[in-house]
């Protein structure tokens, strides 16, 4: 295989890795509903942080075919101006529960109150759009991971952190190190640099994914 063709290969990689995470690899809620709901009305609220709506479930999985909406102006994530009368968008969030009810909300009797902790209304879930973010500034993000090391071994307690987060920081540190010393060695090479630079990428988001999803 030529390096045009490696690095054409590697670029291919990079910009499809993230989206191959994000799209694959999702943590395991069974707690939560999940379900698009077809926005019937906004309800009155005295509650400047709430808002809430009633809606119907049309696909996934929910309580009720109509249940009440809780949206959290501050601390639900995703398109908020999307929950309009009439609109469809996927919702992920958990049943209140009847203690909850009586100490923060609203309550309409006959209807399931459902938390809304995101809002969907594109293909990628707002936390999943947040890791994709995080994997494609993680090659930036790693190059001042060796002076962690010294603040890690210095300053904090190791015992503090799992043998699994130091072991990703000494091999980011190692790649780090490893790469600059090939850029120097390469310097004069275009091809050799591309293909360092790209390989130091697709290492560094590799190494990212296990300090984001677990």
């Amino acid at each position: 295989m030529s390096s045009k063709t490696l690095v054409l290969f590697l670029i291919f990689a990079v910009l499809i890795f993230p989206f191959f995470i994000v799209s694959t690899v999702q943590k395991e809620e069974p707690a939560l509903y999940t379900f698009r709901a077809h926005i019937i009305e906004p309800l009155e609220s005295s509650y400047s942080v709430y808002r809430y709506f009633l809606a119907e479930a049309v696909e996934g999985t929910y309580p009720d075919a109509e249940v009440i909406l809780v949206i959290n102006m501050i601390h639900t994530e995703g398109e908020l101006h999307t929950t309009r009368e009439n609109n469809e968008v996927w919702i992920k969030g958990r049943l209140l529960t009847e203690d909850d009810l009586c100490e923060k909300h609203y309550v309409y009797p006959d209807h399931a109150h459902i938390y809304a902790l995101q809002v969907k209304t594109s293909i990628l879930w707002p936390d999943q759009i947040a890791l994709l973010k995080a994997l494609y500034k993680s090659p930036v993000a790693t190059l001042p991971v060796p002076s962690y090391i010294l603040f890690y071994l210095l300053l904090e307690n190791p015992s503090s952190h799992t043998p699994q987060t130091f072991f990703i920081l000494l091999v980011k540190t190692l790649l780090v190190y490893v790469t600059i010393f090939l850029v120097i060695a390469h310097r004069t090479k275009k091809w050799n640099l591309l293909l360092i630079l790209l390989i130091y990428t697709l290492l560094a988001m590799i190494l990212t994914v296990p300090e984001l999803l677990y």
